[in-house]
């Protein structure tokens, strides 16, 4: 909503508005490292964060969890930053970030750890209780917040049904997966391995190295590292992009590892190990991003073509060709409805929405809760009451559902646009059904 106000009705100013949240991420990234290796082990962390951000490519960045990784990053820079005392204003800004995070997602909740951590002082117990309470005042600050807001307007209990309720619905079948069944998914599904791999490899050398030299750094980036692989596994998904709050820790400790590089006489055989890791981490974070800026170039000098450049980014030229055609055969007051996860054209449209449901996700899973019952009897009736002039009817991927799923899993919708609709027009998968009676 906030990129929306600022850049307007379009896709690029999200895009613009994670740019400008990676910068505060990198900086905050730069003066953590700088604080304990120094600036030049600094400048890298932060480009390298950057760059493997970017490694994501269209799919996996501008993504909430990303938002709030950086969050959890500025936290723990705040508290972490060498020559400056650590106030309780700064300890209440640390937890202010931490529960900005846990808005996002509820599970974010376990990193209040890591400020509380860096609050605790053994040798005044006075002190600690302090920094304590700040960090606490902030991170129920925000939750206070939005709370007043949706008992003001009125949506308290569907705030709560939506964040609490329907999200442990969706996640129910992580907490009945086995450890071992979680640890496989998680091999198998490790996003960019070339990245990871050495990176890792680095952050373990790196926590070995510091626990030996600084027991409490140690715990501090240990536990934080931790805490952002069981959210990983929790979620048990395994999205590229639930990756993110793994990599701000993970380059912390690899540097750690790699400060032994300005080591006067060293073992030869390590430092050549960590050099190799440190270019092969580099040179494949880097990659991705510039094949895109080739592929990009390539694009606007006319070399590649627009179809075979737009492949890339999967539905998304028919989803705005389908919004156009929806713009120009309907009026602005006139409501679209969507069946499928083409959210894309329906948000290009310019036309509010028939239902609240932005995609299909909520009225497919969850077979045997008596929540999706509750939603698709709230779906059809808003469909049947508000008559759309247009149904947005595409594929439902199974990538993101985690089954297949067709209209026979929910034939009251089929039921709905044989009655009510006729196909209109198709734009690669996505086809758009006109609405008898809908729109002025």
């Amino acid at each position: 909503a906030l990129a929306e106000r600022l850049f307007g009705h379009n896709l690029w100013g999200i895009r613009l508005f994670d740019g400008v949240l990676l910068i505060l991420g990198s900086w905050r990234m730069f003066a953590m490292v700088s604080s304990f290796a120094g600036r030049v082990f600094g400048l890298w962390a932060s480009l390298f964060l950057a760059v493997w951000y970017a490694a994501g490519s269209y799919w996996h960045t501008a993504q909430p969890d990303a938002w709030a990784a950086i969050a959890i990053l500025s936290a723990v820079s705040i508290l972490s930053v060498a020559g400056r005392e650590r106030t309780v204003l700064r300890h209440g800004m640390a937890g202010l970030l931490i529960g900005i995070a846990v808005l996002i997602k509820p599970l974010f909740g376990v990193f209040l750890a890591v400020p509380m951590l860096m609050a605790w002082d053994n040798a005044s117990a006075a002190s600690s209780a302090t920094k304590i309470s700040a960090i606490l005042a902030g991170f129920f600050a925000p939750m206070f917040a939005v709370m007043i807001y949706f008992s003001a307007s009125g949506a308290a209990g569907e705030f709560v049904e939506q964040y609490l309720v329907y999200t442990s619905v969706i996640y129910s079948s992580s907490a009945r997966s086995s450890p071992f069944s979680v640890v496989k998914n998680a091999i198998t599904n490790l996003p960019r391995a070339s990245i990871f791999l050495p990176v890792a490899l680095l952050g373990l050398g790196g926590l070995r190295e510091i626990y030996g030299g600084s027991r409490r750094q140690a715990i501090i980036l240990g536990t934080w590292l931790l805490l952002a692989l069981i959210c990983v596994g929790a979620q048990n998904r395994f999205y590229a992009y639930h990756w993110i709050p793994v990599y701000a820790p993970l380059i912390a400790l690899a540097v750690s590892f790699l400060g032994s590089l300005r080591i006067p006489r060293p073992n030869r055989r390590v430092q050549s190990l960590k050099w190799a890791l440190l270019f092969f981490a580099t040179a494949a974070a880097c990659a991705p991003p510039a094949w895109e800026m080739i592929r990009w170039v390539g694009f606007v000098e006319g070399v590649v073509g627009r179809d075979v450049y737009n492949a890339a980014f999967g539905n998304q030229q028919w989803e705005v060709e389908a919004a156009a055609y929806i713009r120009s055969h309907s009026n602005d007051s006139d409501r679209v409805g969507i069946w499928g996860f083409n959210t894309t054209a329906l948000y290009l449209s310019g036309r509010k929405n028939a239902t609240r449901f932005g995609n299909s996700t909520a009225l497919l899973v969850g077979e045997t809760t008596p929540l999706r019952a509750r939603y698709r009897a709230e779906y059809l009736k808003a469909l049947r009451d508000v008559r759309p002039v247009y149904m947005i009817v595409g594929p439902q991927p199974e990538g993101v559902l985690r089954r297949q799923y067709s209209s026979a899993d929910f034939p009251d919708v089929d039921d709905f646009l044989g009655r009510h609709c006729r196909i209109d027009m198709t734009f690669g998968p996505i086809k758009l059904f006109r609405c008898f009676g809908g729109g002025g």
